[in-house]
């Protein structure tokens, strides 16, 4: 079973802090960019993780009604 993370602050401090092996990162197609987004997006491509853009329903299924998570 995967751990996931979620929320902008959280998942930006475990892609920062490289500690965890992720496989994805998920996106709500309604997220607008900003710079902190553009950040996590950025860290994500650094370390080959695939950034899948999902609706909202599909996310709030795992990601507790966020707007971004990791797995």
């Amino acid at each position: 079973m995967a751990d996931w993370i979620y929320g902008r602050s959280a998942v930006y401090e475990c892609l920062r802090a490289a500690r965890r092996a992720f496989k994805q990162l998920w996106l709500a197609e309604s997220l607008r960019p900003d710079e902190r987004l553009d950040e996590i997006i950025g860290l994500a491509r650094k370390y080959q993780l695939d950034a899948k853009s999902v609706k909202k329903p599909e996310l709030n299924r795992v990601c507790e009604n966020d707007r971004l998570c990791l797995f």
